[in-house]
């Protein structure tokens, strides 16, 4: 059995991070692979949490560096010490680094870095500390290359980003897709109809968008474009799925353009996303940097229009449908694409080119557990 431990950089939430975690958990095979899982963030009431540890995961709790930064090394230096790990695999793009550091002096062999993004986050509060914090993690980003053995990426542009083009060349780095379950997206008609009439909006234009409320995902853009959007067609409604530190910032934006409350749903974390897509009518994503977001995966598998900022790779453009403007543009010219579609868009079955373009959970796992191996033969 080889052991591995998964370093997230917040607690096990259904962000796009996790989705591709999870997927990687619910597929690899259990008989060779032990995956237990180390969180920055204090024990929560977390469904997932139960989901992983009754499958047979341990979860550990570290302090959060921002909290505490030596505590936190002190936490994460316990978990390593204490527990047998083959192989420890970062989920926290260029704060990855720390936990690298770490796992070096104690001798693990076996250190993975895996970039999810193309930029380090945000931070919610411009100051002196938060300014300091991006001066740290540009410096964590150039390190990781030194203290990680092995490499990943979900896409070209952020591998490139995180560990640099010599290190995309070796034979120590895997290009590993946003896998998702495809078949279970599928765009069904009953699921739309029923979906939109538990909501109460099936007399309505739905503009949906999927993501935790960061700077990153750029709601305050998306928030003037549908209210652009609802001057002109009142009836529109604004689907905004996920949670998030700015999701007060957003809730006041709404009240201070005088958007009509009912105007916009906040659906909160879901479990059911997979039909919210159905329901929508158009998904956008005006997101100011991403490695490969799993919900243009998702969006695409489901069959919805989605209109994306091109600050996303066109790496992820899976059908001929999907359209990419600048933020550039400005709030009318998004306006106009998105109403486009107030007359209907048809939608269509895309399993064969989502699966045929790699990004099925299940087809990529093969090769996610040959790099395993292969990373710990080259690491003995």
């Amino acid at each position: 059995m080889i052991n591995i431990l998964f370093a997230l950089n917040g607690v096990f939430n259904k962000g796009g991070t996790e989705a591709v975690v999870l997927n990687i958990f619910d597929n690899i095979n259990k008989n060779k692979f032990h995956i237990d899982f180390l969180v920055h963030g204090s024990h929560a009431d977390n469904d997932l949490h139960k989901y992983l540890e009754n499958a047979g995961s341990s979860i550990f709790y570290v302090t959060p560096r921002g909290i505490s930064y030596r505590q936190n090394t002190n936490d994460i230096t316990e978990v390593l010490s204490k527990h047998h790990f083959d192989i420890v695999h970062s989920h926290m793009d260029a704060a990855g680094y720390f936990l690298m550091r770490i796992a070096k002096k104690l001798g693990i062999k076996t250190r993975i870095a895996h970039s999810h993004n193309t930029a380090s986050p945000f931070p919610s509060i411009l100051s002196v500390h938060s300014f300091v914090h991006r001066i740290a993690l540009e410096y964590a980003r150039i390190k990781l290359r030194t203290e990680a053995t092995h490499f990943i990426a979900c896409s070209e542009a952020a591998g490139k980003w995180l560990f640099g083009v010599n290190i995309c060349k070796s034979d120590r780095y895997m290009l590993l897709k946003n896998g998702i379950d495809v078949a279970n997206f599928l765009y069904n008609v009953s699921i739309r109809d029923k979906t939109r009439d538990k909501l109460r909006i099936s007399r309505h234009f739905v503009i949906g968008h999927v993501g935790r409320f960061a700077a990153q995902k750029n709601h305050q853009f998306l928030i003037n474009v549908f209210k652009e959007i609802y001057k002109r067609y009142p009836i529109a409604k604004l689907m905004l799925v996920g949670n998030g530190e700015l999701l007060d910032n957003v809730k006041r934006q709404i009240t201070k353009i005088e958007l009509p409350e009912d105007s916009v749903i906040f659906t909160g974390t879901r479990s059911d996303v997979n039909a919210l897509y159905q329901a929508m009518d158009v998904m956008v994503l005006p997101s100011l940097f991403e490695g490969l977001p799993v919900v243009m995966v998702e969006a695409q598998a489901s069959g919805v229009k989605v209109i994306a900022s091109d600050n996303i790779t066109n790496e992820s453009m899976l059908i001929p449908e999907t359209e990419f403007l600048s933020l550039n543009d400005g709030v009318a010219i998004w306006a106009n694409e998105i109403l486009k579609y107030i007359n209907g868009y048809t939608r269509r079955n895309t399993y064969k080119e989502i699966k045929n373009a790699g990004y099925s959970a299940k087809d990529n796992i093969t090769g996610l557990e040959n790099f395993y191996i292969k990373a710990l033969n080259q690491t003995k």
